[in-house]
């Protein structure tokens, strides 16, 4: 699950909107990950998270916050990876993570904290009240 700049660094190619992104994730994906997800894409003001299998790319948004938060990268993957576990669909655990990481952001920024609000927040990260659609690409 890298983030913009971690996978300009993997792939040694920019990444500065859907397409650049898509082509360096199957880039990536061609060295050996069958999954490739990718977070912190801005797009009109908006974030962006991707994920590219050999069954096509995904993408969930959301409004950008633009205040800095420590935690983000770490929570997203852990959510990804135990939706994934739990569902067995890229999608349905993109969605699920994209809510969670909604949630605590939501906490987080209501606490008027830096580090996320992941106690107080526990059950409507792993459980989403809300879930945000999450869009097939290609």
């Amino acid at each position: 699950t890298p983030n913009v700049f971690e996978l300009e660094q993997l792939t040694r190619m920019k990444v500065t909107d859907l397409d650049s992104a898509r082509v360096a994730m199957h880039s990536l994906r061609g060295r050996g990950p069958r999954t490739v997800v990718l977070t912190g894409l801005p797009e009109n003001g908006r974030i962006s998270t991707l994920a590219a299998t050999n069954m096509g790319l995904w993408r969930v948004t959301a409004p950008r916050i633009d205040r800095p938060l420590n935690g983000t990268g770490d929570l997203i993957s852990a959510l990804i990876l135990g939706h994934y576990l739990e569902w067995g669909a890229i999608a349905e655990a993109l969605k699920r993570a994209a809510s969670g990481m909604a949630e605590a952001i939501e906490a987080t920024v209501a606490a008027g904290r830096r580090e996320l609000a992941l106690v107080q927040a526990l059950d409507r990260i792993v459980n989403p009240p809300k879930l945000i659609d999450v869009e097939k690409i290609d």
